[in-house]
């Protein structure tokens, strides 16, 4: 079940208001209020009526809807065919006039007609059933300008001079009617109804008077003309009525496209705005565009210490205040229920799961019915906005914090092995060493141990600060002219351990030029990259380190025979920590990490593949000069 109820501020409407929720609250049904505008309120008993109504809306959890329409049952009848809505409750006042009694019956019937079976549900709006907090004015005064009312007068008595003076040379005085007419209805679009109703009355009686014989008189002799002149007074009345109606309604439904499109702008605006800050800048600007109100927005960090800004300044009760509307999720301040003493409204944005801050105001006057449902629509799109990048930044923080520990305890676990190994073989040679007396060839045998177990702690602490160095970007690249041989040779010298279990091959092409490289940093590369390829590889298989030359850009390669690369594990070998699927125990997972960062520094880039038959290759390619002079033969 779903409850409709219509309001109507010719009855009682918050005496129907009520009813209608206690009777659908014993039903736990949902219920909506319908506002049906017809033609624009200005009647003060009245606007004040429909302010209660909106106000008992929301303290009940109602929603209340407005729409514009020229005929009420149409527009009801509209809305409930749309709305899936299953029963319609209506007042009814014992002490309506024939007329509204008649509009009521007429409504009945309509909707009983249109709506699909919809159920109706009659309730007495009587004041001895409830209380009348106001007794609504039946008739809507006109709200014209008296500018407007001299304005019609004047282009009537004008129009009527000039027909008058041209009614010789016209063919007969009907055809001043039809100018009369078409000059009332031209009033209709710029003035309201009682200007065009004065203009009617007055043209109507002018054109009696001064134009259908006998001349200067009221009277009518002819019946064709009485018949004439009652036609044209009501074509005259109704023309003007009906098409100041239309503007009315294309006015109101013009505001109505207006705000919708400034709610799709808003929202699109808003989903292009990720970062706090400048969602903070866009929310204020949006406010000021489409309300033309100075606004601040604080969310809940802010709130715990408010401070003044360039054009709101807060006494320790505003304070305070901001802090209650924002704990207790409620409006307050100037134009509400709750303290609308103060120089501002406060207005807290509620997200789906979250408080997020509050929007403060600088009003000058209260919302009209139209912009109140316009600003919470606002509203609700910039509080759900401002919750998804909290939660999204929530949700980074704790992606990242995450991330962290997992690098830490990889991190932790990797260099713990790592330092381990040397540092146990160190303990245990150097204790043997000082406890025991042994030979001169075994002393030298744990002497060669601990420079092995040194050298290899000596790299893991190289690589933690290499890696160090590349995260904080101090890496000062210093290129001098080096020859490739002098830079192999050290290598293996470093490596000749871990190379002697492996067929190692160096090709370096003949003649091969001097080369403007940083020596140190090349060197960390191919070394973290032959290292890599002695961990991977079975003892006995083949290594290669070969060097290539290609328009000023040195392509430094190393092959294996090893198991090669998994499919989509080619970039993720350079990430930090990161070691092959098919990696034995132990390193620290920062080897080709350095390697692409140290290439990277140098200009230049790192890559890795499978080989054609068996193993991978690494492949560094850095911009360098070359020596124009090749003589080292």
């Amino acid at each position: 079940m779903k409850f409709l109820v219509n309001i109507s501020l010719t009855d009682n409407p918050v005496s129907l208001l009520t009813q209608a929720h206690e009777t659908v609250s014993r039903l736990s049904a949902p219920l909506i209020a319908l506002y049906v505008e017809t033609k624009k309120v200005t009647n003060t008993d009245q606007l004040k009526c429909l302010d209660e109504v909106v106000a008992l809306a929301k303290k009940w959890n109602i929603e209340f809807r407005i729409i514009s329409n020229y005929d009420i049952w149409r527009g009801i009848s509209d809305f409930i065919n749309k709305e899936d809505i299953t029963h319609i409750i209506v007042g009814k006042n014992n002490s309506q006039r024939l007329y509204s009694l008649f509009q009521f019956n007429r409504l009945l019937q309509k909707v009983n007609q249109h709506c699909n079976g919809c159920s109706i549900l009659i309730l007495n709006t009587d004041s001895s059933k409830l209380k009348k907090t106001h007794r609504s004015s039946r008739f809507s005064y006109p709200n014209s300008d008296i500018r407007e009312y001299i304005t019609a007068v004047a282009a009537v008595i004008i129009t009527a001079g000039v027909c008058f003076l041209l009614r010789d040379i016209a063919g007969g005085y009907r055809i001043f009617s039809f100018i009369l007419l078409f000059v009332v209805s031209i009033l209709a679009f710029f003035s309201g109804t009682g200007p065009v109703l004065v203009a009617s009355t007055l043209s109507a009686l002018i054109w009696n008077f001064f134009f259908i014989p006998p001349h200067y008189t009221l009277h009518i002799d002819r019946p064709e003309d009485v018949m004439m002149f009652i036609m044209f007074f009501i074509i005259a009345l109704l023309n003007g009525v009906l098409t100041t109606r239309l503007k009315n309604q294309e006015s109101r439904i013009r505001v109505r496209e207006e705000r919708t499109y400034a709610l799709y702008q808003l929202t699109r605006d808003l989903s292009a705005t990720m970062d706090i800050t400048e969602l903070k800048q866009l929310v204020t600007v949006s406010i000021s565009k489409y309300f033309n109100i100075k606004s601040l927005v604080l969310l809940s960090d802010d709130l715990k210490d408010i401070g003044d800004s360039e054009n709101f300044k807060f006494n320790n009760e505003e304070k305070k205040l901001i802090q209650d509307c924002y704990q207790q999720s409620v409006t307050g301040g100037r134009f509400t229920n709750l303290f609308p003493g103060h120089p501002y409204s406060y207005h807290p944005m509620m997200g789906n799961q979250m408080k997020t801050g509050v929007i403060i105001l600088q009003q000058t006057q209260a919302f009209t019915l139209g912009e109140e449902q316009f600003w919470e629509a606002c509203l609700s799109q910039i509080s759900a906005k401002f919750e998804r990048e909290i939660l999204r930044n929530m949700a980074r923080s704790a992606y990242l914090l995450n991330e962290s520990d997992k690098l830490y305890k990889t991190l932790f676990n990797s260099i713990s092995h790592e330092l381990r190994i040397p540092v146990t073989t160190i303990l245990g040679a150097s204790d043997t060493l000082i406890t025991e007396q042994y030979p001169d060839e075994i002393k030298t045998e744990l002497i060669r141990e601990i420079n092995t177990a040194s050298i290899r702690l000596n790299h893991v602490i190289e690589n933690l600060l290499n890696m160090s160095r590349l995260e904080s970007g101090h890496i000062a690249i210093k290129p001098d002219w080096c020859d490739l041989h002098d830079l192999v040779n050290r290598i293996t010298d470093v490596l000749k351990n871990e190379l002697s279990f492996f067929l190692f091959d160096a090709v370096i092409p003949d003649n091969f030029p001097l080369v403007k490289i940083d020596f140190g940093i090349v060197e960390q590369i191919i070394h973290n990259l032959l290292l890599n390829a002695t961990q991977y590889s079975p003892q006995g298989s083949k290594i290669t380190l070969s060097f290539v030359l290609e328009n000023e850009t040195l392509i430094i390669s190393v092959t294996d025979e090893g198991p090669g690369l998994k499919a989509g594990e080619e970039e993720l070998l350079f990430g930090k920590f990161y070691r092959g699927i098919t990696s034995r125990t132990g390193g620290t997972g920062l080897g080709l990490s350095i390697v692409k960062g140290f290439t990277e520094a140098h200009g230049g880039q790192a890559q890795a593949c499978n080989n054609e038959k068996a193993g991978s290759q690494f492949t560094v390619k850095i911009p360098v000069e070359i020596s124009l002079h090749n003589d080292k033969a």
